[in-house]
């Protein structure tokens, strides 16, 4: 984990905190075992108390994706005409 490239890092952390808005508790995104939640994620799952927490948590999630994807592969050159 130390390895990668700080922008993976900050990108787990910011969304292994987002635990504590939908309701895995206080400590859920410290230490080693903080994890990424995929609550919310999957769509044919029932839906829970924490449905607009959830939603909300989907489109940080792939916000951050995104931003990372950006970051990490390289764009096309252009074509030559």
């Amino acid at each position: 984990f130390d390895v990668l490239p700080w922008v993976y890092i900050v990108v787990h952390k910011s969304l292994a905190c987002r635990c504590q808005e939908l309701g895995l508790g206080e400590q859920c995104c410290t230490g080693d075992n903080a994890e990424i939640p995929l609550l919310g994620l999957d769509e044919s799952a029932n839906p829970s108390r924490n449905a607009e927490e959830e939603e909300e948590y989907k489109d940080v999630f792939c916000q951050q994706i995104a931003y990372l994807l950006t970051k990490s592969i390289p764009s096309p050159a252009p074509a030559m005409v």
